[in-house]
């Protein structure tokens, strides 16, 4: 662990604290995992993985960070929708969201519809509900009149 890592990731974590309250405006307020680990809000997830770089539980992210979190839960037997943010370092200490795969995945984790997006900057990913509306099958609403 040298230097320019450590600066690297005190930026990542000044990044966190930053897109936190974009991610809570556009409704992205749940839990996240940081590499498929470290469970809790953005911030908080952020900072367990640095915590377990420091000790040496980690390597250092050169290929970037995946960042995941749940946008529609029904319980363990139902679809589910989820989303992955890649986060990458460029040379300047500074990190940017590279792309955001949402899927919408049945209750086995298999992929049902996914869509994968390229946003230029946090701003411009979409809100949660429309996330939600650009992988989910369109459910047909059934008539109340004729019971069909």
């Amino acid at each position: 662990m040298n230097r320019q890592q450590i600066t690297t990731l005190r930026k990542l974590l000044e990044m966190a604290h930053h897109w936190m309250p974009v991610l809570k405006a556009k409704g992205y307020d749940g839990a996240y995992h940081c590499k498929a680990a470290y469970p809790g809000k953005f911030t908080s997830s952020i900072r367990g993985y640095i915590n377990a770089f420091i000790k040496g539980k980690e390597d250092y992210p050169a290929n970037g960070l995946t960042m995941s979190t749940y946008l529609q839960w029904k319980g363990e037997g139902s679809d589910y929708t989820m989303a992955r943010l890649k986060l990458d370092a460029d040379g300047m200490d500074k990190w940017k969201l590279s792309c955001m795969e949402i899927s919408h995945r049945d209750r086995f984790g298999r992929i049902i519809q996914e869509r994968k997006l390229s946003p230029k900057d946090i701003q411009d990913i979409p809100s949660r509900k429309l996330a939600i509306k650009m992988v989910n099958p369109v459910v047909q609403q059934k008539s109340r009149r004729y019971g069909i």
